[in-house]
């Protein structure tokens, strides 16, 4: 996961006065290189949540049917939020969550450096005289 996000920091460490319009033109390569990682760890985190509300539908039918003890609605959910399977589950959904949470942050951080940028280039054109 770093190497994925070593690109990001790359492109923001690299940010010079005397590159802005490069990095204007390497700007939407970046954007759409992250939304295309965006949009596959969004794919896999909501697969995964429909497979932990399948999982969940089947430890319920389990416990309910054909577990050795008669057990009320409430021990039921109790012995489903307990369960190894299911555990391991909500902790996979949760990476997934964070690294949302990252490129999320980092396409936003992009979004407004994106301005920025745009923001250098009419006031350095401004300066030299070259407003049209």
């Amino acid at each position: 996961m770093k190497d994925l996000f070593k690109k990001y920091n790359d492109f923001i460490k690299d940010i010079e006065i005397f590159n802005i319009s490069e990095k204007l033109i390497e700007l939407p390569k970046i954007i759409a290189f992250y939304q295309n990682y965006y949009f596959t760890f969004k794919d896999k985190f909501y697969k995964l949540q429909n497979e932990i509300e399948k999982k969940w539908t089947e430890k319920y039918i389990y416990y309910k049917n054909d577990f050795d003890f008669s057990l009320t609605n409430s021990e039921i959910k109790q012995f489903i939020e307990k369960d190894l399977e299911m555990l391991d589950l909500k902790y996979k959904l949760n990476q997934i969550k964070g690294i949302l949470e990252k490129f999320e942050e980092s396409l936003k951080n992009l979004d407004g450096i994106k301005w920025t940028l745009k923001t250098l280039v009419e006031w350095e054109k401004f300066k030299s005289g070259n407003i049209k």
